[in-house]
C-alpha cells in the first residue's frame, strides 16, 4: 500500500474488495482506505474495471477485471500471464 502510495501521490483513496469480516482488514487502519465486503459481484466486478489503479490478485476473477481495466494494473504473479502494459510486482 506504501509502495503505491509514494509512486501515485495523487490518490485519493484506496479501495478494498473482498469477503468476510471488516476484523480480518484491522491491519489497514491508519490509511485512507474504503473497505467493501461481501457486495455483490457486479458491484465488485464494475468497481474492479473502473479502477485508476487495480492491484489484482492471484484469481482469474480480477484477471479478467484487469483485461477490462483501462487503468493502470498491477499484478501478482500466478498462473494467468500478464499484459505486457501491466506493472508486476
Amino acid at each position: 500500500m506504501k509502495n503505491i502510495e509514494i509512486k501515485h501521490p495523487d490518490i485519493k483513496k484506496i479501495k478494498i474488495h473482498s469477503q468476510g469480516d471488516e476484523f480480518n482488514f484491522s491491519n489497514f487502519k491508519g490509511y485512507n482506505i474504503d473497505i467493501s465486503l461481501n457486495k455483490p459481484i457486479e458491484e465488485t466486478f464494475t468497481d474492479l474495471v473502473n479502477s485508476d489503479i487495480l492491484v489484482i490478485s492471484k484469481s482469474s476473477f480480477s484477471y479478467t477485471a484487469g483485461l477490462l481495466c483501462d487503468g493502470i494494473v498491477y499484478y501478482l504473479p500466478f498462473w494467468h500471464k500478464p499484459k505486457k502494459t501491466w506493472i508486476t510486482l
